[in-house]
C-alpha cells in the first residue's frame, strides 16, 4: 500500500490529558476567587465539568467553540446563585484560561521523538482535532507542533466534531489523498477510530485494552503506535 498520509489526534494522543485537567482545575479555582462563588472549589468544579459535558453531548457532532460553552456554563452556575456573570468575572476566567494552560499543558514525553521520526517518511503528516483556534494557539506556543506538520484541521475550522466525516474529509483534502491511502492515530474508539474507519482509513487506537475490533491496531501508547507506523510505512525517505 503506497501510504500518502498519517493523521494524528491531539488530546490523549500527543497531548497529556492529565496536564489539561490540571489547567482547567486551576482556571475554575481562579474564577471562584474572582467571582466570589459560594460553592466550594470541589462543588464548583463538579458543576462546571458536568455542564460542559452535557453541552458536548447535546451538540453531538455539531460544533461550538469552548469560549462560548464556558461562558454558558459559568452564566448558569451564577444564575443558580441568583447572580449574573459580570464582564469582569468573564475576563478573569479568560485570563486564567490562557495563563493556566500555558503553565500546565504538556505533550507526552515521546511526542517530539515520534513526530520527528515520522517527518523522515515521505508522507503528509496532519493533525486532526476537536479543538478551537484559541486552544490550538496555546498548544503551538507550549510546543511548536506545526514545525512537524503539513496540515492542521480543527473542529472550529470545519464546524463539525469527530466522528463526523466532514472533519476527516477536510484533512484528506489537504493531503490530496484517498481514505485508503491514509492512517489515523487517536485515543477514542468512538470519535477517532470509528470516524476514520467509516471512511476507509486504516486506524491505530491508543487504548490500554487489546484484542478487540475497535480499530485495525490497538496499542497502549504513542510509542507503540509509532512502531506500528514504522512497520506500515517501510523505509524512511532519503
Amino acid at each position: 500500500m503506497p501510504w500518502r498520509a498519517v493523521f494524528l489526534d491531539l488530546g490523549g494522543t500527543l497531548l497529556d490529558p492529565a496536564s489539561d485537567h490540571r489547567a482547567h482545575r486551576a482556571i475554575v479555582r481562579s474564577f471562584r476567587e474572582a467571582a466570589d462563588v459560594s460553592l466550594s472549589e470541589e462543588k464548583l468544579w463538579e458543576r462546571y465539568e458536568r455542564l460542559h459535558q452535557e453541552r458536548i453531548r447535546q451538540l453531538g457532532t455539531r460544533w461550538k467553540v469552548d469560549r462560548v460553552m464556558n461562558r454558558e456554563a459559568l452564566s448558569q452556575i451564577l444564575r443558580e446563585e441568583g447572580r449574573v456573570l459580570e464582564e469582569e468575572h468573564w475576563e478573569a476566567f479568560q485570563a486564567a484560561y490562557w495563563k493556566e494552560h500555558l503553565r500546565w499543558l504538556q505533550m507526552f514525553p515521546e511526542t517530539e521523538e515520534v513526530l520527528g521520526g515520522l517527518r523522515g517518511f515521505d508522507v503528509h503528516l496532519g493533525l486532526v482535532s476537536d479543538i478551537d483556534e484559541d486552544f490550538l494557539q496555546i498548544c503551538l506556543y507550549v510546543f511548536p507542533l506545526d514545525r512537524f506538520l503539513d496540515s492542521i484541521t480543527t473542529s472550529e475550522e470545519t464546524g463539525r466534531a469527530k466522528p463526523d466525516p466532514a472533519i476527516f474529509r477536510r484533512a484528506l483534502a489537504k493531503a490530496d489523498c484517498r481514505p485508503e491511502e491514509a492512517i489515523h492515530v487517536g485515543d477514542s474508539a468512538d470519535r477517532d477510530a470509528a470516524g476514520a474507519r467509516r471512511l476507509g482509513m486504516t486506524t491505530i487506537l491508543l487504548d490500554e485494552s487489546s484484542g478487540d475490533d475497535k480499530a485495525d491496531y490497538v496499542v497502549p501508547t504513542l510509542g507503540s503506535a509509532y512502531r506500528i507506523l514504522v512497520d506500515l510505512l517501510g523505509s524512511p525517505s532519503s
